[in-house]
């Protein structure tokens, strides 16, 4: 599940101490199909995928947005920064 795997990324560098980076890679297509995957409000994870919308809550103090591929992720002042 692509949402759950981006969101567990970011429970964990939530739970991490400040200085916490790392890159993280999410895949271009699920089973050869697109599909989008964004960041609503720093408040909502939501991927779009065959007519259907998968929705995780996030933590506060999220910033950015996660990227079909290439990531890095990273804590700061208890902020999270998704290639932000």
């Amino acid at each position: 599940d692509i949402a759950a795997l981006a969101k567990n990324e970011i429970d964990i560098a939530k739970s991490m101490t400040d200085g916490y980076a790392r890159n993280f890679t999410i895949p271009a297509k699920i089973k050869g199909n697109s599909y989008t995957i964004e960041i609503i409000n720093d408040r909502e994870l939501v991927v779009k995928y065959l007519d259907k919308e998968y929705v995780e809550f996030l933590p506060e103090k999220v910033v950015g947005n996660v990227n079909l591929g290439a990531n890095s992720i990273r804590k700061e002042n208890g902020v999270v920064y998704i290639n932000a």
